[in-house]
């Protein structure tokens, strides 16, 4: 099983020129990707590997909390 360490993040919105925390958490090299703005915010959570890279690389599905992943089994 391998496994990810994801970071919850924080990046410019464009449509409110704002600062704001992602719905996504991801990989350092994920949020990297994003460019300009784009940073971690704290130590990070180890996850399965699973969880990453669904819809963008590096990067997890909206709405993913590592804290509470789903149960075995459950994927989309």
């Amino acid at each position: 099983m391998a496994i990810h360490k994801v970071y919850q993040f924080q990046t410019y919105d464009i449509h409110s020129d704002t600062i704001r925390v992602s719905k996504r958490w991801g990989t350092l090299e994920g949020i990297e990707g994003l460019g300009v703005g784009a940073q971690a915010i704290g130590d990070g959570i180890e996850v399965d590997a699973r969880f990453v890279g669904g819809e963008i690389e590096g990067l997890s599905d909206i709405g993913f909390n590592p804290r509470m992943p789903p149960k075995p089994g459950v994927f989309k």
